[in-house]
């Protein structure tokens, strides 16, 4: 269980592997249960570069929210936060599951070229969302890392099954 203990409004990442660096080709899956906060904030997981207020892009991610809503998305130090693929807000998905103390299995395929990448989004194993982004291999860092996110204070979410795993092109 993590808890967002941030006393000013911001989202609370955790680190749960780094590697040196991501396959070309990998998955990266997560089971998110929300057991309290705003159901309107997200909780979900966060992979590729290290934080870095000046790096194009930096990071990719996917998350859902209690409400039923849920998002593939792009953060870069630079242009901040941008959705590539998201569910139609304040409609909830019904390949998610509602309220709080509901598991919900996020899953994100991830295919790289030199030049970007495809991200391919599931939830409870049903396909939701595509994306592309700029995380070809030409792009990636040594060091990219999964972490876990929670999007806002007051958030507490149990994170179980975590796996990250190479998958054929």
């Amino acid at each position: 269980v993590v808890t967002n203990i941030a006393r000013v409004e911001e989202p609370c990442q955790w680190s749960v592997a780094s590697f040196a660096p991501l396959p070309d080709h990998f998955r990266v899956e997560v089971t998110v249960r929300e057991l309290r906060g705003d159901p309107k904030r997200a909780a979900g997981i966060v992979f590729g570069q290290p934080f870095d207020p000046r790096a194009i892009p930096s990071s990719y991610g996917a998350m859902v929210q209690a409400n039923g809503d849920w998002e593939l998305f792009e953060l870069s130090g630079v242009l901040g936060w941008k959705a590539l693929s998201a569910s139609a807000f304040g409609h909830p998905a019904p390949e998610l599951s509602v309220g709080f103390n509901v598991a919900n299995r996020l899953t994100v395929d991830v295919h790289r070229t030199p030049a970007d990448a495809t991200f391919l989004f599931y939830l409870n194993g049903k396909f939701v969302g595509v994306g592309d982004g700029l995380f070809g291999t030409t792009s990636r860092g040594t060091n990219e890392q999964v972490r876990l996110l929670l999007h806002a204070p007051g958030m507490s979410v149990a994170f179980s099954n975590f796996r990250v795993q190479a998958i054929p092109d």
